[in-house]
């Protein structure tokens, strides 16, 4: 992500732009919706917790707290009012303080590569409050990205591709 990238408050709600390059000079185009960045992205829940796995650079990661529930949304592609609805509602509490523990983690998922701006104009399944019972005396736990580079070498190897005559597992030397 462009480190000239930020978060920008309009009367709609909460934006990101993003640099543009048109013939020869820059502007900002501002990303309203977000999606998984699939295929290179994987993911799963498990254990009320998400394990995502960016294939293109190796890394996996840890999604927990309130981050389970921003993933299970935007995976469906959404906007960032969208997700700080869904959570406000469900824990009962006023949007400003969902947005502020969401926002940071969004912009952590974005430079992760972990999702994307979604294309102008897409959407993704109607995400309505009406769905998600409130609980109302729920817990909010802020929503926390770890990440693990540990086995990034044996994730980015392609087993069908880059193996040696004597198969999986031997690796062609670079």
């Amino acid at each position: 992500m462009s480190p000239d990238a930020r978060w920008d408050r309009r009367s709609s709600g909460w934006a990101w732009h993003v640099p543009v390059r048109l013939t020869g000079c820059y502007m900002t185009r501002a990303i309203d919706r977000f999606e998984l960045s699939r295929p290179e992205v994987v993911g799963s829940v498990v254990d009320g917790e998400v394990v995502a796995i960016n294939l293109d650079t190796g890394s996996y990661y840890n999604i927990s707290g309130a981050g389970t529930d921003v993933w299970a949304v935007i995976e469906q592609t959404a906007s960032i009012q969208e997700v700080t609805g869904r959570l406000a509602h469900h824990f009962g509490l006023p949007v400003d303080e969902i947005t502020d523990a969401v926002t940071p983690f969004v912009q952590e998922l974005l430079s992760e590569g972990l999702i994307r701006p979604a294309d102008p104009g897409a959407t993704g399944a109607e995400h309505s409050t009406d769905e998600i019972p409130s609980d109302g005396g729920a817990a909010f736990s802020p929503p926390v990205l770890e990440k693990f580079t540990d086995m990034e070498d044996l994730l980015l190897v392609d087993p069908v591709h880059d193996v040696t005559d004597r198969g999986w597992p031997h690796v062609e030397a670079d």
